[in-house]
């Protein structure tokens, strides 16, 4: 009898600290209906615009050399005719650049066309020729996606005269793999009446 009892006893007590184990083991998950802070959502950050400095490059699919080219009044040199791995001009240093979220445009100025004229010297009877260079603007507007960490500003002009802008990381491979053989060696037509022009 007292041996049955104390099993009986015994068997409450197991129950007990198994209830007792149970609510431990469950606790942290009935504890876990707070949301942590890595759980919450992140709210959106404030975007800050900042202002890179970026290599300019130029890339000429035409078929002459460009002589000049800027952008935004930086000037990025000549540019010869690309070729299957380059673009046909190097990187020169630097144009500003603002990294936001609309990538916006640039003003670029090109020359894209030539005269050549004649100027004779006032203290003796030589004949000496020039060059004419005829220019052209446009706004570009700078392709999306940009890239986190720009650090070139591509200038891409095509053989129909459009010209597109890219913001990259690395410098890239000409888009088009053209033979340098294409080049227009042709001279320059003259001015009219061998006359600089006007303007």
């Amino acid at each position: 009898m007292k041996i049955e009892m104390l099993f009986k006893r015994l068997a409450g007590l197991l129950r007990h600290i198994k209830l007792l184990l149970t609510i431990l083991l469950l606790w942290p998950a009935l504890g876990g209906c707070e949301v942590s802070d890595r759980d919450r959502p992140v709210p959106p950050r404030h975007y800050e615009p900042r202002v890179s400095s970026l290599g300019l490059t130029g890339y000429n699919y035409t078929n002459r050399e460009i002589s000049d080219f800027s952008v935004d009044g930086q000037g990025g040199g000549n540019i010869d005719v690309s070729s299957p791995t380059g673009g046909g001009g190097g990187t020169v240093c630097c144009v500003s650049y603002v990294n936001a979220k609309d990538p916006g445009s640039v003003r670029v100025r090109w020359q894209s066309d030539a005269c050549i004229y004649q100027t004779k010297s006032t203290i003796s009877d030589e004949v000496h020729e020039h060059f004419y260079w005829f220019f052209k603007e446009a706004d570009v507007n700078i392709e999306k996606p940009v890239t986190q960490n720009p650090q070139y500003l591509e200038v891409h002009f095509y053989p129909d005269g459009s010209v597109k802008a890219a913001v990259t990381e690395h410098a890239s491979l000409p888009r088009l793999r053209l033979r340098q053989e294409r080049m227009d060696r042709t001279p320059y037509p003259r001015c009219p009446h061998d006359k600089k022009p006007a303007g």
